[in-house]
C-alpha cells in the first residue's frame, strides 16, 4: 500500500438497507481519498464486506464473501460490517476479516481503516453476540444519507432509508438482534436526501428500512403518513416505492393518504411468512390470514392494477402438511406478482431455534419446488393481462445491444428494444407484446 490512491471495493449482501448502507460507506471511503473499484476488477487495498444473517444461507454466503476477497488480494484490508459481522464477529476475524464494524460505527469505516493501516492490528468493533442480543435503546442521532458518486445514465432509481432495527422479534428472526431496536430517521433529514436527489437527476426513490411500517414510532413530529406527502411531494421525484411492508400498516386511512399522492407506485411488497394462520402464530406474528387479505383487497380498491409481491416461509417448525396446503392455497386466493420462497432455516438464538417438529430437508426443498411453481404461473397470469396494454416504464439498463429494460409502476419487468435513442433514465409508455417467466417484451410507443 505504498501508491498515493488507495483502492477499496464493496460486496454486499441481502437486504436494500445494506445497499444503502454501503453506499454511505462507500461515500466516506472516497471523501478520505480513496478510489472505489469495481467487484470485476481484482487486487483492491481494502475490501468492505457487507454481510447478511437472515439464513443460514445468508451466514454461508457472508463467510464465502470474506474467504474470496481474502484470496483476491492476501495483503488487502478486509473490513466486514452487517448482521453476520454482529452477531458473529469472531467468527469474521477468524476466517480473513482484519476490521470486524458493529452496526453503531459503520458511519467510521473509512476513519477506522485508516486507523488500521496504520497499526496492522486486527480490531473488533462489533459487540458480541450476547451484548447484541440486549435490549438496545434506540439512538438519538440521524442516520445519514449516503451520497454515491454514479454516471448519469445510472441516476434512476435512489434508496433512502428511512430507519434502522425493529422491535417485533418474531420467533424465527435474528435481524432484531443484530440491528437493534427500532429508530427512525428525522422527518427532515429524509426530506432534504429526497430533494438532494432529484436535484442530481433520479426519478424514483424507494422507501427501505428493516421494519417501514414502525417508521415514526420514536418520534415526536409524525409517522410514515406525515413522511409520505413531504417525500412525495418534492420536485422531480416522479415515482415513489416502499421497500417491504406488513399488513397492519394498510389500514382506510393509510390507503387514503396514498390516493392522494400521484406519483406512489401501484406495488407492495406486502409480508406474508405463512398462509396458516396456525403457524403465523407459531411464528409470532402479529396478525392473521384474513388481515392480510383485507389488506390486499384495499390496495386494490385504491390500485387496481397493483402488483402485490410476497415472502412465504415454508418448513416452520411443527408445519405439517395440511397446514402448508393451506399457505399454498392462501397464496393462489392472492394473486400474487411474485412470492419469494424461503425454506425455514433454524437462527442460533432466536425462539424457533428451540422448537420441536423439524420439518426434514427434503419435505422443506419439495414444498418450497410447489411455492416457486406456483409463484411462476400466477406471476405469468399476472403479465399476461397487460398484453396490449400500456405500461408506464422507467428504463434503467441495456440488457443486450438495444434492448434496454427497466419497471413498470406495478414492478413488471420490462424489456424493449430502442435502436433510436437511449431511454436509460427516462420514463415512457411500453405497450407488452409477449410475456416470459421473469419479463414481457414490449414496443416502445413514447418517451
Amino acid at each position: 500500500m505504498d501508491g498515493t490512491t488507495l483502492t477499496v471495493c464493496a460486496y454486499t449482501l441481502g437486504c436494500k438497507v445494506n445497499v444503502y448502507d454501503t453506499e454511505k460507506m462507500m461515500e466516506q471511503f472516497k471523501l478520505a481519498g480513496f478510489a472505489k473499484v469495481p467487484e470485476t476488477e481484482r487486487g483492491a487495498d481494502v475490501y468492505v464486506v457487507n454481510t447478511c444473517s437472515v439464513t443460514a444461507m445468508a451466514d454461508k454466503k457472508s463467510r464465502q464473501a470474506i474467504r474470496r476477497a481474502k484470496r483476491e488480494n492476501p495483503q488487502a484490508v478486509i473490513v466486514v460490517c452487517g448482521c453476520f459481522a454482529q452477531l458473529s464477529p469472531q467468527q469474521a476475524l477468524d476466517i480473513g476479516a482484519d476490521l470486524v464494524i458493529g452496526r453503531d460505527d459503520k458511519e467510521r469505516a473509512a476513519e477506522l481503516t485508516l486507523e488500521f493501516i496504520g497499526e496492522r492490528r486486527p480490531r473488533d468493533y462489533a459487540p458480541v453476540a450476547e451484548e447484541a442480543q440486549k435490549d438496545l435503546a434506540p439512538a438519538q442521532k440521524d442516520l445519514a444519507p449516503a451520497q454515491e458518486d454514479l454516471a448519469p445514465g445510472d441516476r434512476t432509481r435512489a434508496y433512502v432509508k428511512i430507519q434502522d432495527g425493529c422491535d417485533n422479534y418474531c420467533a424465527y428472526c435474528v435481524i432484531p438482534y443484530a440491528r437493534g431496536r427500532a429508530r427512525s430517521r428525522p422527518i427532515s433529514g429524509i426530506v432534504d436526501e429526497v430533494r438532494g436527489l432529484a436535484e442530481r437527476g433520479y426519478k424514483e426513490i424507494v422507501l427501505t428500512g428493516i421494519h417501514v411500517a414502525s417508521y415514526g414510532k420514536d418520534l415526536s413530529d409524525g409517522d410514515l403518513q406525515t413522511l409520505l406527502p413531504l417525500a412525495a411531494g418534492v420536485d422531480g421525484i416522479e415515482r415513489v416505492r416502499f421497500s417491504s411492508v406488513e399488513p397492519l400498516l394498510i389500514t382506510e386511512e393509510f390507503c387514503e393518504t396514498l390516493s392522494r399522492l400521484p406519483n406512489i407506485c401501484d406495488h407492495f411488497h406486502l409480508s406474508l411468512q405463512s398462509g396458516c394462520d396456525a403457524t403465523l402464530t407459531r411464528m409470532r406474528r402479529r396478525y392473521n390470514t384474513s388481515q392480510y387479505r383485507e389488506a390486499v383487497e384495499r390496495l386494490r380498491e385504491a390500485y387496481p392494477d397493483a402488483g402485490i409481491t410476497t415472502d412465504i416461509i415454508v418448513g416452520f417448525p411443527g408445519e405439517t402438511d395440511e397446514e402448508f396446503e393451506q399457505s399454498r392455497s392462501f397464496a393462489q386466493s392472492m394473486d400474487f406478482l411474485k412470492i419469494h420462497v424461503f425454506p425455514f432455516s433454524p437462527k442460533k438464538g432466536t425462539a424457533a431455534a428451540l422448537m420441536p417438529q423439524r420439518v426434514i430437508d427434503g419435505v422443506k426443498k419439495a414444498r418450497a419446488d410447489r411455492l416457486l411453481r406456483l409463484s411462476e404461473s400466477l406471476g405469468l397470469a399476472f403479465k399476461t393481462k397487460y398484453i396490449g396494454k400500456h405500461l408506464k416504464v422507467l428504463f434503467e439498463d441495456e440488457v443486450t445491444p438495444g434492448v434496454f429494460a427497466g419497471y413498470s409502476t406495478n414492478y413488471i419487468n420490462v424489456r424493449a428494444c430502442s435502436p433510436v435513442c437511449d431511454p436509460r433514465g427516462r420514463i415512457g409508455i411500453a405497450r407488452p407484446t409477449d410475456v416470459f417467466t421473469n419479463y414481457v417484451k414490449a414496443d416502445i410507443l413514447r418517451l
